[in-house]
Protein backbone atom coordinates (compact mmCIF):
# COMPACT_ATOMS: atom_id res chain seq x y z
CA UNK A 1 0.00 0.00 0.00
CA UNK A 2 2.83 2.41 0.84
CA UNK A 3 4.50 1.58 -2.46
CA UNK A 4 1.29 2.37 -4.38
CA UNK A 5 0.83 5.66 -2.52
CA UNK A 6 4.44 6.62 -3.19
CA UNK A 7 4.11 5.87 -6.89
CA UNK A 8 0.83 7.77 -7.05
CA UNK A 9 2.19 10.88 -5.34
CA UNK A 10 5.34 10.83 -7.45
CA UNK A 11 3.28 10.45 -10.61
CA UNK A 12 1.06 13.36 -9.53
CA UNK A 13 4.08 15.65 -9.11
CA UNK A 14 5.58 14.57 -12.44
CA UNK A 15 2.26 15.03 -14.24
CA UNK A 16 1.64 18.43 -12.68
CA UNK A 17 5.12 19.74 -13.53
CA UNK A 18 5.17 18.39 -17.08
CA UNK A 19 1.62 19.55 -17.71
CA UNK A 20 2.35 23.05 -16.46
CA UNK A 21 5.26 23.40 -18.91
CA UNK A 22 3.29 22.06 -21.88
CA UNK A 23 -0.19 23.50 -21.29
CA UNK A 24 1.07 26.96 -20.36
CA UNK A 25 2.29 27.39 -23.94
CA UNK A 26 -0.91 26.11 -25.58
CA UNK A 27 -4.30 27.59 -26.46
CA UNK A 28 -6.71 25.15 -24.86
CA UNK A 29 -10.11 24.50 -26.46
CA UNK A 30 -13.10 22.50 -25.30
CA UNK A 31 -12.25 19.81 -27.86
CA UNK A 32 -8.80 19.46 -26.32
CA UNK A 33 -10.43 19.02 -22.90
CA UNK A 34 -12.64 16.30 -24.32
CA UNK A 35 -9.80 14.38 -25.96
CA UNK A 36 -7.67 14.70 -22.84
CA UNK A 37 -10.40 13.28 -20.59
CA UNK A 38 -11.04 10.45 -23.06
CA UNK A 39 -7.37 9.44 -23.25
CA UNK A 40 -6.80 9.86 -19.51
CA UNK A 41 -9.80 7.72 -18.66
CA UNK A 42 -8.72 4.99 -21.09
CA UNK A 43 -5.18 4.90 -19.65
CA UNK A 44 -6.50 4.65 -16.08
CA UNK A 45 -8.84 1.78 -17.01
CA UNK A 46 -6.10 -0.12 -18.86
CA UNK A 47 -3.52 0.34 -16.11
CA UNK A 48 -6.02 -0.75 -13.45
CA UNK A 49 -6.86 -3.91 -15.41
CA UNK A 50 -3.16 -4.67 -15.89
CA UNK A 51 -2.52 -4.22 -12.16
CA UNK A 52 -5.50 -6.42 -11.32
CA UNK A 53 -4.44 -9.26 -13.62
CA UNK A 54 -0.74 -8.95 -12.68
CA UNK A 55 -0.52 -8.04 -8.97
CA UNK A 56 3.24 -7.91 -9.12
CA UNK A 57 3.16 -5.27 -11.87
CA UNK A 58 1.34 -2.40 -10.17
CA UNK A 59 1.15 0.64 -12.45
CA UNK A 60 -2.38 1.71 -11.58
CA UNK A 61 -1.36 4.12 -8.82
CA UNK A 62 1.37 5.69 -10.97
CA UNK A 63 -0.98 6.19 -13.92
CA UNK A 64 -3.72 7.71 -11.79
CA UNK A 65 -1.23 10.09 -10.20
CA UNK A 66 0.11 11.17 -13.60
CA UNK A 67 -3.38 11.77 -15.01
CA UNK A 68 -4.56 13.71 -11.95
CA UNK A 69 -1.40 15.86 -12.06
CA UNK A 70 -1.92 16.59 -15.75
CA UNK A 71 -5.59 17.47 -15.20
CA UNK A 72 -4.81 19.81 -12.31
CA UNK A 73 -2.11 21.57 -14.32
CA UNK A 74 -4.47 21.85 -17.31
CA UNK A 75 -7.10 23.62 -15.21
CA UNK A 76 -4.51 25.74 -13.41
CA UNK A 77 -2.96 27.07 -16.63
CA UNK A 78 -6.11 27.52 -18.73
CA UNK A 79 -8.98 27.72 -16.28
CA UNK A 80 -12.16 25.76 -16.81
CA UNK A 81 -13.51 28.23 -19.35
CA UNK A 82 -12.83 26.24 -22.55
CA UNK A 83 -14.68 23.24 -21.08
CA UNK A 84 -17.55 25.20 -19.54
CA UNK A 85 -18.16 27.19 -22.74
CA UNK A 86 -18.87 23.97 -24.64
CA UNK A 87 -22.00 23.70 -22.45
CA UNK A 88 -23.04 27.28 -23.30
CA UNK A 89 -22.19 28.64 -19.83
CA UNK A 90 -20.35 31.95 -19.59
CA UNK A 91 -18.64 31.51 -16.25
CA UNK A 92 -15.26 30.95 -14.62
CA UNK A 93 -13.55 31.49 -11.28
CA UNK A 94 -14.73 35.11 -11.20
CA UNK A 95 -17.54 37.06 -12.79
CA UNK A 96 -17.05 39.78 -15.38
CA UNK A 97 -16.73 42.83 -13.15
CA UNK A 98 -15.18 45.38 -15.51
CA UNK A 99 -15.71 46.31 -19.12
CA UNK A 100 -14.97 49.01 -21.61
CA UNK A 101 -15.11 49.63 -25.35
CA UNK A 102 -12.04 50.72 -27.25
CA UNK A 103 -12.33 52.28 -30.69
CA UNK A 104 -9.73 52.44 -33.44
CA UNK A 105 -10.44 54.52 -36.54
CA UNK A 106 -8.62 55.87 -39.57
CA UNK A 107 -8.94 56.95 -43.18
CA UNK A 108 -9.15 54.26 -45.85
CA UNK A 109 -9.04 56.21 -49.09
CA UNK A 110 -7.60 53.31 -51.11
CA UNK A 111 -8.98 50.68 -53.49
CA UNK A 112 -8.87 47.76 -51.10
CA UNK A 113 -8.43 46.59 -47.55
CA UNK A 114 -6.88 43.48 -46.01
CA UNK A 115 -8.07 42.86 -42.46
CA UNK A 116 -6.04 40.53 -40.23
CA UNK A 117 -7.41 39.97 -36.71
CA UNK A 118 -6.34 37.51 -34.01
CA UNK A 119 -8.93 37.45 -31.21
CA UNK A 120 -10.35 35.02 -28.65
CA UNK A 121 -13.37 34.24 -26.46
CA UNK A 122 -15.87 36.17 -28.48
CA UNK A 123 -17.31 37.07 -31.88
CA UNK A 124 -15.91 39.03 -34.79
CA UNK A 125 -18.32 40.94 -37.06
CA UNK A 126 -17.21 42.68 -40.26
CA UNK A 127 -19.52 44.74 -42.45
CA UNK A 128 -19.43 47.77 -44.75
CA UNK A 129 -20.78 51.31 -44.63
CA UNK A 130 -20.89 54.49 -46.75
CA UNK A 131 -17.93 56.18 -45.00
CA UNK A 132 -14.39 56.46 -46.42
CA UNK A 133 -12.81 55.34 -43.17
CA UNK A 134 -12.53 52.18 -41.14
CA UNK A 135 -13.76 51.68 -37.60
CA UNK A 136 -12.76 48.88 -35.22
CA UNK A 137 -14.70 48.65 -31.96
CA UNK A 138 -13.62 46.18 -29.25
CA UNK A 139 -15.87 45.45 -26.29
CA UNK A 140 -13.67 44.03 -23.52
CA UNK A 141 -15.02 42.26 -20.45
CA UNK A 142 -12.56 41.30 -17.72
CA UNK A 143 -12.94 38.80 -14.91
CA UNK A 144 -11.75 39.13 -11.36
CA UNK A 145 -12.49 37.84 -7.89
CA UNK A 146 -12.94 41.47 -6.86
CA UNK A 147 -13.77 44.66 -8.74
CA UNK A 148 -10.18 45.78 -8.26
CA UNK A 149 -8.80 42.58 -9.78
CA UNK A 150 -11.07 42.94 -12.79
CA UNK A 151 -10.07 46.58 -13.31
CA UNK A 152 -6.39 45.60 -13.12
CA UNK A 153 -6.94 42.88 -15.71
CA UNK A 154 -8.76 45.38 -17.92
CA UNK A 155 -5.80 47.75 -17.67
CA UNK A 156 -3.37 44.96 -18.57
CA UNK A 157 -4.86 44.11 -21.97
CA UNK A 158 -3.46 46.08 -24.91
CA UNK A 159 -4.07 46.06 -28.65
CA UNK A 160 -1.68 46.90 -31.44
CA UNK A 161 -3.06 48.00 -34.83
CA UNK A 162 -0.59 48.37 -37.67
CA UNK A 163 -1.37 50.03 -41.01
CA UNK A 164 0.62 49.44 -44.18
CA UNK A 165 -0.33 50.34 -47.75
CA UNK A 166 0.91 48.36 -50.75
CA UNK A 167 -0.37 48.66 -54.34
CA UNK A 168 -3.52 50.49 -53.31
CA UNK A 169 -4.43 48.04 -50.54
CA UNK A 170 -4.32 48.96 -46.86
CA UNK A 171 -3.33 46.10 -44.58
CA UNK A 172 -4.81 46.38 -41.09
CA UNK A 173 -3.33 43.95 -38.55
CA UNK A 174 -4.84 43.79 -35.05
CA UNK A 175 -3.03 41.91 -32.28
CA UNK A 176 -3.36 41.63 -28.50
CA UNK A 177 -0.84 41.05 -25.71
CA UNK A 178 -2.73 38.38 -23.72
CA UNK A 179 -0.81 35.11 -23.14
CA UNK A 180 -2.69 31.85 -23.52
CA UNK A 181 -2.82 31.15 -19.79
CA UNK A 182 -4.59 34.50 -19.18
CA UNK A 183 -7.19 34.30 -21.95
CA UNK A 184 -9.87 32.89 -19.66
CA UNK A 185 -9.91 36.25 -17.85
CA UNK A 186 -11.44 38.04 -20.82
CA UNK A 187 -14.09 38.04 -23.50
CA UNK A 188 -13.71 40.20 -26.60
CA UNK A 189 -16.37 41.28 -29.10
CA UNK A 190 -14.82 42.86 -32.19
CA UNK A 191 -16.90 44.86 -34.67
CA UNK A 192 -15.36 46.26 -37.85
CA UNK A 193 -16.80 48.67 -40.42
CA UNK A 194 -15.09 49.11 -43.80
CA UNK A 195 -15.90 51.31 -46.83
CA UNK A 196 -18.48 49.70 -49.10
CA UNK A 197 -16.57 50.54 -52.28
CA UNK A 198 -13.35 48.84 -51.14
CA UNK A 199 -12.45 45.30 -52.19
CA UNK A 200 -12.07 43.46 -48.90
CA UNK A 201 -9.94 40.47 -47.96
CA UNK A 202 -9.92 39.10 -44.42
CA UNK A 203 -7.94 36.71 -42.23
CA UNK A 204 -9.92 36.34 -39.00
CA UNK A 205 -9.02 34.02 -36.13
CA UNK A 206 -11.06 33.65 -32.94
CA UNK A 207 -12.27 31.04 -30.44
CA UNK A 208 -15.44 30.49 -28.44
CA UNK A 209 -17.26 32.94 -30.67
CA UNK A 210 -18.77 33.22 -34.12
CA UNK A 211 -17.66 35.20 -37.16
CA UNK A 212 -20.17 37.23 -39.19
CA UNK A 213 -19.48 38.86 -42.57
CA UNK A 214 -22.10 41.24 -43.99
CA UNK A 215 -22.23 42.87 -47.46
CA UNK A 216 -18.63 42.00 -48.30
CA UNK A 217 -17.24 42.00 -51.83
CA UNK A 218 -13.63 41.04 -52.03
CA UNK A 219 -10.73 38.74 -52.63
CA UNK A 220 -9.58 36.06 -50.18
CA UNK A 221 -11.57 35.21 -47.06
CA UNK A 222 -9.88 33.08 -44.40
CA UNK A 223 -11.89 32.36 -41.24
CA UNK A 224 -11.09 30.15 -38.27
CA UNK A 225 -12.89 29.80 -34.95
CA UNK A 226 -14.27 27.24 -32.51
CA UNK A 227 -17.52 26.94 -30.58
CA UNK A 228 -19.11 29.53 -32.83
CA UNK A 229 -21.08 29.97 -36.06
CA UNK A 230 -19.85 31.22 -39.41
CA UNK A 231 -22.38 33.56 -41.02
CA UNK A 232 -22.16 34.92 -44.58
CA UNK A 233 -24.66 37.67 -45.29
CA UNK A 234 -24.44 38.56 -48.99
CA UNK A 235 -20.74 37.76 -49.39
CA UNK A 236 -18.95 37.58 -52.73
CA UNK A 237 -15.26 36.68 -52.88
CA UNK A 238 -12.55 35.12 -55.02
CA UNK A 239 -11.72 32.42 -52.47
CA UNK A 240 -13.14 31.28 -49.14
CA UNK A 241 -11.36 29.01 -46.66
CA UNK A 242 -13.37 28.76 -43.44
CA UNK A 243 -13.54 26.34 -40.54
CA UNK A 244 -15.17 26.07 -37.15
CA UNK A 245 -16.22 23.42 -34.67
CA UNK A 246 -19.40 23.10 -32.65
CA UNK A 247 -20.93 25.78 -34.84
CA UNK A 248 -23.27 26.19 -37.81
CA UNK A 249 -22.47 27.68 -41.20
CA UNK A 250 -25.23 29.68 -42.88
CA UNK A 251 -26.00 32.57 -45.21
CA UNK A 252 -25.58 33.61 -48.83
CA UNK A 253 -22.17 33.13 -50.39
CA UNK A 254 -20.50 33.07 -53.79
CA UNK A 255 -16.82 32.34 -54.43
CA UNK A 256 -15.20 30.37 -57.28
CA UNK A 257 -12.96 28.54 -54.80
CA UNK A 258 -14.63 27.59 -51.52
CA UNK A 259 -13.72 25.19 -48.73
CA UNK A 260 -15.87 25.20 -45.60
CA UNK A 261 -15.51 22.74 -42.74
CA UNK A 262 -17.28 22.36 -39.42
CA UNK A 263 -18.17 19.63 -36.95
CA UNK A 264 -21.25 19.19 -34.80
CA UNK A 265 -22.83 22.00 -36.79
CA UNK A 266 -25.13 22.24 -39.78
CA UNK A 267 -24.45 23.89 -43.12
CA UNK A 268 -27.29 25.97 -44.59
CA UNK A 269 -26.21 28.05 -47.58
CA UNK A 270 -27.71 29.79 -50.57
CA UNK A 271 -25.36 29.74 -53.56
CA UNK A 272 -26.41 32.30 -56.21
CA UNK A 273 -24.33 30.46 -58.85
CA UNK A 274 -23.72 33.40 -61.16
CA UNK A 275 -20.17 32.29 -61.94
CA UNK A 276 -18.37 28.97 -62.22
CA UNK A 277 -16.78 27.58 -59.10
CA UNK A 278 -16.05 24.64 -56.82
CA UNK A 279 -17.56 24.31 -53.34
CA UNK A 280 -16.24 21.76 -50.86
CA UNK A 281 -18.49 21.57 -47.80
CA UNK A 282 -17.73 19.20 -44.92
CA UNK A 283 -19.46 18.64 -41.58
CA UNK A 284 -20.38 15.86 -39.16
CA UNK A 285 -23.31 15.05 -36.89
CA UNK A 286 -25.44 17.74 -38.55
CA UNK A 287 -27.45 18.31 -41.70
CA UNK A 288 -26.63 20.09 -44.95
CA UNK A 289 -29.20 22.33 -46.67
CA UNK A 290 -28.24 23.97 -49.99
CA UNK A 291 -30.34 26.31 -52.14
CA UNK A 292 -29.10 26.68 -55.71
CA UNK A 293 -30.03 28.72 -58.75
CA UNK A 294 -32.51 27.14 -61.16
CA UNK A 295 -31.25 29.19 -64.13
CA UNK A 296 -30.91 27.21 -67.37
CA UNK A 297 -27.46 28.76 -67.87
CA UNK A 298 -26.10 26.94 -64.79
CA UNK A 299 -24.88 23.36 -64.78
CA UNK A 300 -24.10 21.38 -61.62
CA UNK A 301 -21.65 18.58 -60.94
CA UNK A 302 -22.63 17.09 -57.57
CA UNK A 303 -20.93 14.60 -55.25
CA UNK A 304 -23.02 14.23 -52.07
CA UNK A 305 -22.62 11.75 -49.24
CA UNK A 306 -23.67 10.98 -45.69
CA UNK A 307 -22.90 7.97 -43.53
CA UNK A 308 -26.23 7.71 -41.74
CA UNK A 309 -29.03 9.77 -43.21
CA UNK A 310 -30.96 10.45 -46.41
CA UNK A 311 -30.07 12.71 -49.33
CA UNK A 312 -32.90 14.62 -51.01
CA UNK A 313 -31.72 16.01 -54.34
CA UNK A 314 -34.44 18.10 -55.94
CA UNK A 315 -32.72 19.64 -58.96
CA UNK A 316 -34.11 18.96 -62.44
CA UNK A 317 -32.36 17.58 -65.55
CA UNK A 318 -29.75 15.49 -63.76
CA UNK A 319 -27.87 12.42 -64.99
CA UNK A 320 -26.91 10.09 -62.13
CA UNK A 321 -23.74 8.03 -61.98
CA UNK A 322 -24.47 7.03 -58.38
CA UNK A 323 -27.88 7.14 -56.74
CA UNK A 324 -28.37 5.59 -53.32
CA UNK A 325 -30.10 6.75 -50.16
CA UNK A 326 -26.84 7.97 -48.59
CA UNK A 327 -24.73 8.79 -51.63
CA UNK A 328 -25.42 10.57 -54.90
CA UNK A 329 -23.27 11.66 -57.82
CA UNK A 330 -24.99 13.54 -60.61
CA UNK A 331 -24.48 16.09 -63.39
CA UNK A 332 -26.79 18.49 -65.16
CA UNK A 333 -27.60 17.27 -68.65
CA UNK A 334 -25.29 19.14 -71.05
CA UNK A 335 -23.05 20.29 -68.18
CA UNK A 336 -19.95 20.88 -70.36
CA UNK A 337 -21.85 23.34 -72.55
CA UNK A 338 -23.25 25.49 -69.74
CA UNK A 339 -21.88 29.07 -69.40
CA UNK A 340 -21.75 28.65 -65.61
CA UNK A 341 -20.40 25.38 -64.21
CA UNK A 342 -20.66 24.78 -60.48
CA UNK A 343 -19.04 21.79 -58.76
CA UNK A 344 -20.27 20.87 -55.29
CA UNK A 345 -18.66 18.27 -53.05
CA UNK A 346 -20.67 18.03 -49.81
CA UNK A 347 -20.51 15.44 -47.04
CA UNK A 348 -21.79 14.86 -43.53
CA UNK A 349 -22.39 12.02 -41.10
CA UNK A 350 -25.31 10.95 -38.94
CA UNK A 351 -27.58 13.49 -40.64
CA UNK A 352 -29.55 14.16 -43.80
CA UNK A 353 -28.89 16.43 -46.75
CA UNK A 354 -31.26 18.54 -48.82
CA UNK A 355 -30.19 20.16 -52.11
CA UNK A 356 -32.79 22.07 -54.09
CA UNK A 357 -33.42 25.25 -56.09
Amino acid sequence: MRKEKGLGFGGLLIGFGAGWIVFDAMRITSQFFGYFLLIAGALIVVSTLVSWKSPGFDIGGLTRGLMIGLLVSLIATSGTDPFIRSWGIDSNWGDYRAQETRALTGDLAVDGAFLDIDSFNGPIAVSTWAEDEYSISILIKARGETDGDAEDNLDDIEFDLTETVLSGVMRLVLRHNVPSNKMSLYTLAVEVMLPADAEVSVDLDSSNGGIVLTDITGGDIDLSTSNGDLVFEDVTADEVDADTSNGDVRGTLEAPVTFIGTSNGGISLELPSTESGRYVLKTSNAGVDLRLSSSSSVGYDLDLSTSNGAIDLGLANLEYSRDTRTSKEARTVGFSGKPVQVIIDASTSNASMDVDD
